[in-house]
């Protein structure tokens, strides 16, 4: 050993006493340097965190040696050599010495399987560490298992006890779609169903705290308790006498001590329904099926009723109810709240989700609030009292959201909890429809919140314009405009055509004219309703400096002109400190339950002029783990600027930008291609396309007046309809693939589109891992469905300018022009909207160019050409970029780095 290492080894022991010392001063059980009973193998430091063993193995200085020694730990685990469930590097500071470690220092950890290491202080490693048993177990097959039971369940009742359930819990058993009445029954007694499985599953986790919890006061009553304690236990209510009796009366009993909301709701659902046998056996076996999640090592977890709840709910499309990932609540409550958010008094700190589904960011919030807090027994009764809020649509949702608040100390007393039902309704008592949260934008009337946590509901009043309280029988609550610390949400995103589709067309109208009302001189609008939401978000956060609106938004929001008022309503009240985005191919998105590919934005107040506050930090991730301490490492990594490569790229862009609604174009993950996009989009040597030309119509229009056939009508009209695997065009020059007719009663339609033909079409959606060409050329002028006919304003030669075009987006920096303007709504599927086409970069061509470019044209029309990820030996391509270079006068050298990027690009490699 070198002199180094050994004195290396002298320093880690004091090293790991001193982090074992600090880890249990801030509430973490923690042991250095000790032999597990029967075993002489040592681990440096022992945690352990329900029921769970983590093995921390230190080194000084060595990534490798660290994440060796950790690795060693899990392979002696494996062969029943010691008890580790999870193993943590820890790579402390070469030069540290003992006396110099304090909660300050900043060191290095990664927790395998991973060997990314994070950059932290002590109070991060305890955040990541608090959060390792949320990675434990499998809760996809928990969440099956108990979806099957639901099931099961409630195909043992009857319609009249399904029925009683729904209405005992608030929900529809009919519902009117596009027009047609759907029986729901079923699915909101699976609901129903549900609420008592989540209520038996806080109950086992209460079992082992009850017996030592004695009430001196009855909570139902107010007078001293004199009851019979402890409540049985879940196994004992399953197990002997009538199950409903079991748990209607254990369930009253805990209440006598607290926990009103979440038990309250499942105990009116249990005893209101007709008691038969076949609903006790369904009742039974629900509680057993909660049993067996809590006795899982994955029935901890917090975003299991999250998952289960959301394969409930089939209306998403409608009302864009996405389910956000715990690792992806995880960065945006990390990157949003920070220090200066926690006052000194905690009962001062307000957090609200305004669409706060299951609860899974109101959980990881409090969570970060508590790794800057303290884990005080006091604070966490505050915490779920009277520091966190969440709105929501929908009755189960809530109790969702209870239980799962509940769960973050299930041995904390609570009576009451900020969560609150705001109803989505066509009409009211006085005929006023109601949007749900959106309502609170309206301060000149009082807006209705849903009592549902006490069996029955009972219609409250929130007015602002009446003391701004709303009472709720045992205490009153706030809630009033610039009010919160922090907002932090996932808004529902659903495009105009779906939403409200789950109504009656004249209820849907009147929801929709109601959004109208509220967003009348706003920056959202009714095309997106999660643009409405960022309105909201500002509404709610206080003016406050550090005051912060955290949001899970559709990437095309970076881009697309219909976003651009809010995108400028952020910048103007707030400093948009980060925008993250995931270009991992396996996760680019940060909800479960969606394909659109998402963002997380964090906007803060800032006193500062908009145009004079720092840079905005975009976040690209290459690898958006599912894994949650992964989350916490990601989070921890951003905010002290040491992210590694292999999980993301950070680059700046400026406040100007941003204040123009000008954000950095997030379709590309290599800052070289954003560069080259900027330059494109730039550079005074280019323009937009609509400055020379005319594009359209546009392909789903041709769609709705065409019909596409193998032989033709009497027009025998042509078109380039389709770029599927089967029939994609794999070289410049193409031929027409389908006969159009025009559809009854378009005849006038169809010949104004036929008369905006062209020989020049620009592909729709590419999809980048398989496109060959984005710029076809036909012989005859025509039209398209998945293609749009471009054609020139300007006097020039028609035909040569065409093929000088299809050069220009089928090189190199045409596609970088086309991916950069398109919407990422799906990375390998760049959207062009007929506005983005007009906005496309392309050089001003003199008359000579474009007689140069269509010769090159000329020259490789019919040769076929290779797939992007082919890009960097394809022939024709490396001459479609020699002509551009030069015709712009660029370096090739230059030019094939930016080829080699394209190349590499997620979307492209997939």
């Amino acid at each position: 050993m070198s002199t180094e290492q050994i004195q290396g080894s002298r320093y880690e022991p004091l090293l790991n006493s001193a982090l074992a010392r600090m880890l249990n001063e801030r509430g973490i059980d923690a042991t250095p340097e000790t032999s597990q009973p029967g075993s002489r193998r040592q681990l440096d430091i022992t945690v352990r965190l329900d029921n769970l063993v983590i093995a921390l193995e230190g080194e000084r200085g060595s990534r490798t040696g660290a994440l060796r020694d950790a690795q060693n730990r899990l392979d002696q685990a494996r062969d029943d050599l010691v008890v580790v469930h999870k193993s943590v590097a820890i790579n402390y500071p070469n030069n540290l010495r003992e006396p110099d470690f304090g909660f300050a220092t900043r060191f290095e950890w990664a927790i395998l399987p991973s060997s990314n290491f994070a950059l932290g202080t002590v109070d991060d490693l305890v955040a990541t560490l608090r959060r390792v048993p949320e990675d434990y177990g499998d809760p996809e097959n928990l969440a099956q298992d108990l979806n099957a039971t639901l099931d099961r369940a409630v195909s043992r009742l009857s319609d009249t006890q399904k029925i009683e359930l729904a209405r005992t819990l608030n929900l529809a058993t009919e519902q009117t779609v596009n027009g047609k009445l759907r029986d729901r029954k079923d699915a909101a007694a699976k609901r129903g169903m549900l609420v008592i499985a989540a209520a038996a599953m806080f109950h086992a986790r209460l079992d082992e705290f009850l017996a030592g919890a004695k009430p001196d006061t009855d909570a139902r009553t107010g007078d001293p308790f004199d009851g019979v304690w402890p409540p049985m236990k879940l196994q004992a209510c399953i197990s002997v006498g009538d199950v409903i009796e079991n748990l209607a009366g254990a369930w009253d009993l805990i209440v006598a001590l607290d926990y009103r909301p979440i038990f309250e709701v499942a105990h009116g659902a249990t005893i209101e329904v007709f008691q038969d046998q076949n609903w006790k056996d369904a009742v039974h076996s629900v509680a057993r099926a909660a049993l067996r999640i809590q006795r899982d090592a994955a029935g901890t977890r917090h975003d299991l009723l999250g998952r289960i709840f959301h394969r409930l709910l089939d209306s998403a499309r409608y009302d864009g109810s996405f389910y956000t990932s715990t690792s992806a609540a995880v960065i945006l409550a990390g990157l949003a709240i920070n220090e200066e958010n926690i006052p000194e008094r905690l009962s001062d700190l307000r957090i609200i989700d305004p669409a706060c589904g299951t609860g899974t960011l109101l959980m990881a919030a409090s969570e970060r609030v508590r790794d800057f807090a303290g884990s005080v027994e006091s604070g966490e009764s505050e915490m779920i009292e009277n520091v966190v809020w969440g709105l929501d649509v929908n009755t189960t949702a809530c109790h969702m959201a209870a239980t799962t608040l509940g769960l973050l100390s299930p041995s904390t007393l609570f009576h009451s909890m900020n969560i609150h039902m705001m109803p989505l309704e066509a009409k009211t008592n006085n005929d006023v429809p109601t949007v749900g949260s959106l309502e609170l934008l309206d301060t000149g009337r009082p807006h209705r919140t849903v009592e549902w946590s006490s069996g029955f509901q009972r219609r409250l009043e929130i007015g602002w314009t009446e003391g701004h309280q709303i009472e709720n029988g045992e205490s009153t609550v706030d809630i009033y405009p610039n009010s919160f610390d922090v907002v932090i949400m996932n808004p529902p995103f659903t495009r105009d055509s779906l939403r409200h589709d789950q109504f009656s067309k004249e209820e849907e109208a009147l929801l929709k004219d109601r959004e109208k009302v509220l967003m009348q001189g706003r920056s959202g609008h009714g095309s997106s309703s999660g643009t409405m939401f960022i309105d909201l978000g500002e509404h709610l956060t206080k003016l406050d400096d550090s005051a912060v609106l955290a949001t899970v938004f559709p990437l095309a929001g970076s881009s697309a002109p219909s976003a651009r008022e809010v995108r400028r309503l952020l910048a103007d009240w707030f400093h948009i400190e980060y925008v993250v985005w995931s270009h991992d191919p396996q996760r680019p998105w940060f909800s479960e339950n969606t394909t659109i590919t998402e963002m997380l934005v964090v906007a803060r107040r800032h006193p500062a002029d908009p145009e004079k506050r720092p840079p905005t930090r975009f976040v690209c991730l290459r690898d958006n783990s599912r894994v949650t301490t992964d989350a916490v490492a990601t989070a921890s990594s951003i905010l002290n600027d040491s992210l590694s490569q292999n999980v993301g790229l950070i680059c700046e862009w400026p406040a100007d930008r941003m204040v123009k609604g000008e954000w950095r174009p997030l379709g590309f993950s290599s800052p070289r291609l954003v560069n080259d996009y900027e330059y494109l989009a730039t550079h005074g040597r280019f323009m937009k396309l609509d400055d020379i030309a005319s594009v359209g119509p546009a392909g789903q229009g041709v769609r709705e007046i065409f019909s596409h056939h193998d032989t033709p009508d009497s027009y025998a009209w042509r078109a380039l309809w389709n770029n599927d695997p089967e029939t994609r065009k794999k070289s410049l020059q193409v031929e027409t693939d389908r006969y159009i007719h025009t559809r009854d009663n378009q005849k006038d339609t169809a010949d104004r589109y036929w008369a905006l033909k062209s020989r020049l079409l620009l592909c729709v959606q590419p999809r980048l891992n398989t496109v060959r060409i984005t710029a076809a050329w036909v012989p005859e002028p025509t039209i398209g469905s998945a293609w749009v006919p471009c054609r020139p304003n300007a006097e020039v030669d028609a035909e040569k300018w065409e093929k000088a075009m299809s050069v220009w987006f089928n090189s190199t920096l045409g596609l970088v022009s086309i991916i950069g303007t398109a919407s990422p709504r799906v990375f390998s599927r760049p959207a062009l909207s007929m506005d983005a086409m007009r906005r496309l970069p392309v050089p001003k061509f003199t008359p000579d160019e474009i007689t140069y470019l269509s010769s090159v044209f000329d020259f490789n029309a019919e040769t076929e050409i290779l797939t992007l990820a082919e890009i960097d030996r394809d022939a024709v391509r490396l001459a479609l970029d020699d002509a551009v270079c030069d015709v712009l006068g660029l370096s090739r050298d230059e030019l094939a780095i930016t080829r080699r990027e394209l190349m590499r690009e997620p979307a492209v490699t997939g």
